[in-house]
């Protein structure tokens, strides 16, 4: 099973930017739309790696194969 990941995005007059669901306090802003999703996807892996890396948990929605769900 596939976990869904809400991705909140919102348009300012010189940029967008995003928030991920289940990733308090993560916050990410890029010019173009296609941007932002290749952004939001590396600061979700940067993310992970730094939870492996010191040894705390992986939130449960990506503990498992998941689809980002831009809204």
């Amino acid at each position: 099973m596939t976990n869904e990941v809400i991705v909140k995005i919102g348009k300012t007059v010189r940029n967008y930017a995003a928030i991920v669901e289940g990733l308090n306090g993560f916050v990410c802003t890029a010019e173009t739309l296609a941007e932002l999703q290749v952004e939001v996807q590396a600061g979700i892996d940067f993310h992970i790696a730094g939870v492996v890396e010191d040894g705390d948990p992986i939130p449960e929605i990506f503990s498992k194969p998941y689809v980002l769900n831009y809204k």
